[in-house]
């Protein structure tokens, strides 16, 4: 039901309808247009308390919107600042940004939002992602919540399926400081009430762990991407540009070779050294 009446809002958009009897979508739209004016605000500024009101604005006015049925196929295009994952089964998104405290300190900021369909019954829900990555002590190891969830900006996102249950692969990024950068593998998972929860199961060659991070030199690029030839999420491997610089991730960089994660049987499986170059 929810699909078919917003399938009719956006086909009257699309055909050029007027749309200014429906107050929800006009509301939707003029939320957006504030949004979009407020991250401004909030990246132009350097002055921390003005900064911190306007991101509690944008959370509270944010959260409020996306609990309404209207928004979940709802685009979103002009909001171009900030990461937008949606399922490839269309039952969630997040959306994720940050603020720079300082050289060394970046916050993120997410908000989840769900759709869940029992028997008859549909509902939308949402909730807020609260960063404790700062406070988390072996991170690559935790079950973790929105309370107290591994902060990053996502930008990639792939469906998996094993037994009827279904899981979220989340690519994300972390600024982390003015030296190294940061890119994570994330799993997100909803029990039968609907409940998420972040964290996988990745066989590495000789520990298990809930997620993986690579950090590596702020002055290169490295890329986390799913493979469709492949089918697996393929990874630039890293290596210290000298052996001095071993365990020292500020003087990591990409290699030239890749490996791989390939799901089986619900778990990520690390494939070492993979020939992941176009054809």
């Amino acid at each position: 039901m929810i699909k078919l009446i917003l399938s009719f809002f956006f086909g009257c958009i699309f055909s050029g309808y007027l749309i200014s009897q429906d107050s929800g979508l006009l509301g939707i739209i003029e939320t957006e247009k504030w949004l979009q004016e407020t991250f401004l605000k909030l990246y132009d500024t350097e002055e921390s308390v003005y900064r911190d009101s306007l991101n509690n604005e944008i959370i509270a006015r944010f959260e409020n919107i996306l609990k309404t049925e209207e928004t979940f196929y709802y685009p979103w295009n002009g909001l171009k600042m900030i990461g937008k994952v949606q399922s490839q089964d269309n039952k969630m998104k997040i959306f994720s940004w940050h603020i720079r405290k300082s050289e060394k300190e970046y916050n993120y900021f997410g908000i989840l939002q769900s759709y869940i369909k029992k028997g008859n019954k549909e509902r939308i829900v949402v909730y807020v992602l609260n960063d404790k990555s700062d406070e988390l002590k072996n991170p690559e190891i935790l079950d973790l919540s929105p309370e107290n969830w591994y902060g990053s900006l996502y930008y990639g996102i792939r469906t998996f399926t094993h037994k009827k249950k279904t899981c979220y692969a989340l690519l994300g990024y972390d600024f982390n400081d003015t030296f190294s950068n940061k890119k994570l593998i994330d799993v997100l998972k909803f029990d039968k009430k609907g409940t998420p929860s972040f964290g996988g199961t990745f066989q590495m060659e000789f520990q298990k762990l809930k997620r993986v991070i690579y950090e590596y030199s702020s002055q290169v690029v490295m890329t986390i991407r799913y493979d469709e030839r492949l089918k697996m999420i393929v990874i630039d491997h890293l290596s210290p540009i000298e052996p001095i610089f071993s365990n020292n991730y500020r003087f990591y960089s990409p290699d030239g070779s890749y490996d791989g994660f390939k799901f089986n049987k619900g778990v990520f499986i690390l494939v070492p050294d993979v020939d992941a170059r176009n054809n």
